[in-house]
């Protein structure tokens, strides 16, 4: 290895010194600048003014809330005289309402209950619309597997909820009850306006009525159609809590009427834009409170329906009289043919007398075959008797069927079932939203064979049944259990209440609660456990005068808590300007540090970074 020269070692080395000195001087620099930036905001943390600001969210979707009364819609009912080809039909019609699935974000422990027929995890949103498309009335915020039926009954309860003035009404589908207020359609006849395409016409008045019913009813689909479209939020899933997507939905309802008021043409309103789904705030001196068929509504359809049929056929009947007039014209000529005719038909008459000839031959062979249709009755007559021995032996076989069938459940058999459901529900194997995975029925049935042998129960039609019937009793003790006025009597097993006139209020508008005053049911708390996941509750649910009073209580809260800490700030600066630091018994002031310690750090801060100052500078 070859030595360096001396004039090679004294570069290397100067090389190496500058290398070190630069770097000495870089990392001075750094620390320098790092202590110096610390200082200068502890410093303007203790000397910057103590600027007192408010911790409160600014709801955006608040001063929509508030002006609701004015973005509404007030219901207008359809005149005597209108020309309007969709709504002439139904007079004194309100509008159309209906519900909507949302895709909302719940927790866990929740989705169950807004989990939908679909799979999806939605709120049922009811939408009331008037004839041009502006919401009257929403109710946000029910669980995905509510019925709609049951979230209208909800809004009809409320006190600021839907108000239906008599006569007035409301078109609905086939979803709901036909009932004083809310005209629905006929089931098991053609209703969908795609039904009618490709020419096809009514032929009875009923479906002539579900076809106008439907052209008219669409209006709320389109409704939902058109604000799912101008609104992204709520086409998809997103990431709000429940609460502030029910804001947000209601929101956007009242943003969709003030645009509806303000455009002349809605960018956003197109034939094909709709949504297949699932108000007026004032006091009305008759108003519509519940749900519920009666003949004298049921009347009421049945008339429009002929009234109908008859206004259509007056139409094509003069349609038709002018076409008889054409057709006589025609029938003029045609009786100068029919003379030239007449000519012919003597012609043909000779040429008839050799055809009846002809005719009489063939009556001879007729009267053969009659001699075998003869054989050919007393065979039948011995097919009848064996199909009568037939129908004796089917008669019997159903006899045996129906025995098959029917099965009358006791009290044990049903503690029993219950037993297996709650283990079912324990194990967790056979549990899903809403309801029991399939091969449920086979479990049950082989654990009630186990317990109750002999007993003859299967899983389809018996367990299946029963299990129906359980739930149905126990929904309706559920409901009314979380109404206001109730309690359950563990005793008892049954629903009680010490309030004069609740059964009598609730009963009017649940007739199917009638039952129940008198009825007990065993094992309810089990069955709770069983179904009271899956049934929805509507705890979330408000109204757009609810979510007013809520955002206001919130300001009035906050705006408490804002005096407070001003209070306890003017305090604070009392006490420094005194020169003493005593304790703050407020949270916020005890969060604070020493005055006197932040100030001795400061002064050590300062002459460290003197030093080094003059460090830098002498280097």
């Amino acid at each position: 290895m070859t030595r360096l020269s001396l004039t090679t070692r004294k570069r290397k080395e100067r090389r190496k010194t500058l290398v070190l000195t630069w770097w000495n001087h870089v990392t001075t620099i750094v620390i320098w600048f790092v202590i110096t930036m610390f200082m200068l905001v502890l410093k303007y943390d203790i000397d910057k003014p103590r600027i007192r600001y408010s911790s409160r969210k600014i709801d955006r979707y608040s001063i929509l809330h508030r002006l609701h009364s004015h973005l509404l819609k007030k219901p207008q009912p359809v005149p005597e005289k209108s020309d309007d080809p969709r709504w002439k039909w139904f007079k004194n019609c309100l509008g159309a309402l209906d519900g909507t699935y949302i895709k909302c974000l719940v927790p866990l422990e929740e989705k169950p209950r807004y989990r939908t027929r679909k799979g999806d995890i939605a709120t049922n949103v009811l939408g009331v619309c008037s004839q041009d498309m502006q919401f009257i009335f929403v109710l946000p915020g029910w669980e995905g597997s509510a019925a709609d039926g049951r979230v209208l009954r909800d809004a009809l309860h409320r006190p600021n909820g839907l108000k239906v003035a008599r006569p007035g009404y409301y078109l609905v589908d086939a979803g709901y009850t036909n009932g004083e207020g809310f005209l629905a359609p006929y089931i098991g006849q053609r209703y969908h306006l795609n039904d009618w395409r490709d020419g096809y016409q009514p032929t009875t008045p009923k479906e002539l009525y579900n076809m106008k019913h439907s052209s008219a009813r669409n209006v709320i689909e389109r409704c939902f159609g058109i604000l799912k479209a101008r609104w992204g939020v709520l086409r998809d899933n997103s990431y709000y809590p429940i609460d502030l997507k029910n804001r947000i939905i209601m929101a956007c309802c009242l943003l969709h009427n003030l645009i509806r008021q303000e455009m002349p043409i809605d960018p956003f309103e197109t034939q094909d834009e709709s949504d297949q789904g699932t108000g007026d705030l004032g006091e009305a001196e008759d108003n519509i409170h519940s749900i519920g068929t009666s003949n004298e509504w049921t009347e009421f359809r049945n008339n429009l329906a002929q009234s109908m049929a008859s206004i259509n056929q007056g139409t094509t009947s003069a349609n038709q009289g002018a076409t008889s007039a054409n057709q006589g014209k025609a029938s003029i000529n045609q009786g100068t043919t029919s003379a030239n005719q007449g000519a012919t038909s003597a012609n043909r008459g000779k040429t008839s007398i050799n055809q009846g000839t002809t005719s009489a031959n063939q009556g001879a062979t007729s009267a053969n075959r009659g001699k075998t249709s003869i054989n050919l009755g007393t065979t039948s007559a011995n097919q009848g008797a064996t199909s009568d021995n037939q129908g004796a032996t089917s008669a019997n076989q159903g006899r045996r069927y129906a025995n098959r069938n029917y099965h009358g459940w006791t009290s044990s058999e049903d503690e029993k079932l219950i037993e297996a459901l709650l283990h079912m529900v324990n194990t967790g194997h056979y549990k899903a939203d809403n309801g029991f995975k399939s091969g449920y029925l086979q479990i049950l049935e082989t654990a009630l064979k186990e317990s109750l042998p002999n007993s003859g129960i299967l899983g389809k039609p018996h367990i299946e049944s029963r299990i129906r019937t359980i739930k149905k009793d126990w929904q309706a003790v559920y409901d009314m259990l979380h109404s206001s006025g109730f309690g359950y009597d563990e005793e008892n097993n049954c629903a009680t209440t010490d309030a004069p006139g609740v059964w009598d209020s609730y009963i009017s508008t649940h007739p199917r609660a009638a039952k129940l005053k008198d009825q007990k049911l065993a094992n309810y708390p089990e069955l709770s456990l069983i179904f009271g996941k899956d049934r929805a509750q509507g705890i979330k649910s408000k109204l757009v005068t609810e979510m007013e009073d809520e955002v206001n209580n919130e300001e009035h809260e906050q705006n408490s808590n804002d005096a407070f800490d001003e209070e306890m700030e003017v305090s604070h600066n009392a006490r420094t300007n005194m020169g003493g630091v005593g304790e703050i018994s407020s949270v916020r002031s005890r969060k604070r540090k020493s005055m006197g310690s932040v100030a001795s750090l400061t002064e050590v801060v300062s002459e460290a970074a003197k030093l080094l100052g003059d460090r830098i500078k002498d280097s």
